[in-house]
């Protein structure tokens, strides 16, 4: 009996060092946690009070661990341990547990700030929420072009080698007005076959008067037969003009009549070229085969494609002159953009590495085809171009306004941010606390949001260093915010 008590209580000593050692550990991890695993002074340790007076800052009158002037890094620095109180303290009136926007509690959170230095410092500025105007716009890429319906593609009627350039490169032209003459014998052939019509119509003029003057010695068939053939030269004489009207020239019929054969022969000679060069010709030398290549529209000569001597074709084209003082920008639309587009709605244009302004035009027409490669749709904008600022084929930003509001409630641009599933603002209620705000934007234009719902005129917003703010909010749920679940009780 007794050596089974001897050999008890030799186990129960054996013990006894290992749970001392247990004991002692235990002590010194509730040490370390409560003083943050720093080695306490002593005067920590056995005096609350003497930590209270080491902890206050005499120049300024507030605890040395919150004075952001003695330390301005409190300013940012979020609340990492108990033993720090930091100079912008995020607190909140409510749980946020809920990816739904509907039901994010993030409009409850406040940030305060220790002082109005900590604001100072930390480089916030306010500016009040302002009616202004703003206008809902549909952004695209775009190109401009020349207006296909003011822009004309000068080739012969008919073969011939360039004789002569009239209008160069870049110079204005109006319609009917010569720009090249070549030499064809197509047009030659026209007008000999016009002098010739001229020759036998009065011809057969003067046969028809000889029979009608002959009564009595002419018969009735005689005298159809002469009124047949005098329709016939007309009629070919008609024909003969309407060829010269083919190859480009003009003139009415009674231009060539009661002229002596020698001017009528000058006359066709000479039909259709400008005054100038008729004055420069050499009635003895000077070819009777010219043909003169007129402008269709007014504008100026923006591609010259042939050379003095050259061969041309009437399928070529010699020149190409259009109307600049209008252009059209052709905008790459996705269809979902394209519904909200419609003809007459306003569009400004803003070239590709230029500043300032737009150019102003409005919508015209939007495709009914979407584009095999880039599945958008074309939308064609009426641009004047009176001051020529515009290139062709120059590329830049198409803005159409969608919605104007002459009075819209409007904050700059920089006091919104995206919070993860809302928008949000900062509006100062006092003189250290600024409220979450969360919002509804609407259109942004020239560096301001317009704010649909959430704020009131004349509240003041967190501009310049809002960034701060949304740190703050971030940090105070170690990135939650409030769509990410945080389950708390």
């Amino acid at each position: 009996m007794n050596s089974r008590k001897d050999s008890f209580l030799k186990s129960l000593f054996a013990y006894v060092p290992r749970a001392f050692v247990l004991l002692a550990l235990a002590g010194i991890g509730l040490l370390g946690n409560h003083y943050n695993w720093k080695l306490p002074r002593a005067s920590a340790v056995w005096s609350g009070a003497e930590t209270a007076r080491e902890d206050w800052c005499e120049e300024h009158g507030v605890p040395e661990s919150t004075c952001t002037i003695c330390h301005p890094e409190l300013v940012v620095k979020p609340w990492a341990s108990p033993s720090v109180t930091p100079s912008a303290q995020v607190t909140q009136d409510a749980v946020r547990t809920e990816k739904d926007p509907l039901k994010c509690q993030i409009h409850t959170l406040r940030v305060e700030f220790a002082s109005s230095e900590a604001i100072e410092k930390a480089g916030l500025t306010t500016q009040p929420a302002a009616e202004r105007p703003m206008a809902e716009t549909v952004e695209a890429y775009a190109e401009i072009e020349f207006d296909p319906t003011r822009v004309a593609k000068l080739s012969s009627r008919a073969q011939g080698a360039l004789w002569r350039i009239e209008k160069g490169l870049g110079q204005s032209v109006r319609k009917g007005e010569t720009v090249f003459i070549l030499e064809a014998a197509e047009a030659g052939k026209a007008r000999m076959e016009v002098l010739d019509a001229v020759a036998m119509l009065e011809l057969k003029a003067r046969a028809l008067e000889r029979v009608r003057g002959s009564d009595g010695f002419r018969s009735q068939n005689e005298l159809l037969e002469a009124q047949a053939l005098h329709r016939s030269a007309a009629i070919r004489l008609e024909s003969a003009r309407q060829g010269l009207l083919n190859l480009g020239f003009s003139y009415a019929p009674g231009d060539l009549e009661g002229l002596a054969p020698p001017d009528l022969a000058e006359r066709v000679r000479l039909l259709g070229l400008p005054r100038a060069v008729v004055a420069s010709l050499d009635r003895e030398s000077s070819p009777s085969n010219l043909l003169p290549v007129f402008s269709a529209i007014d504008g100026t000569v923006v591609a010259l494609n042939v050379s003095l001597g050259e061969t041309v074709e009437p399928s070529r084209v010699l020149a190409t002159v259009a109307d600049l003082s209008r252009m059209i920008a052709v905008l790459s639309v996705s269809p979902a953009s394209a519904e909200r587009l419609s003809p007459g709605q306003k569009v400004f244009f803003y070239p590709e590495g230029e500043t300032g302004e737009g150019v102003g035009g409005r919508l015209s027409w939007i495709s009914a085809t979407v584009d095999d490669a880039t599945r958008t749709l074309r939308a064609y904008v009426d641009i004047e171009n009176v001051s020529g600022r515009l290139r062709a084929q120059t590329f830049g930003t198409a803005r159409v306004t969608v919605r104007s509001e002459p009075t819209a409630l409007a904050v700059p641009e920089a006091a919104i941010h995206w919070e993860g599933c809302c928008h949000i603002a900062f509006v100062r209620l006092g003189e250290r606390v600024f409220q979450v705000r969360k919002v509804r934007v609407g259109s942004i234009e020239r560096g301001y949001a317009e704010i649909l719902a959430g704020i009131a005129a004349g509240e003041p917003v967190a501009v310049l260093g809002s960034h701060v703010l949304k740190s703050e909010v971030l940090r105070s749920d170690l990135g939650a915010g409030c769509c990410i679940d945080e389950k708390k009780s």
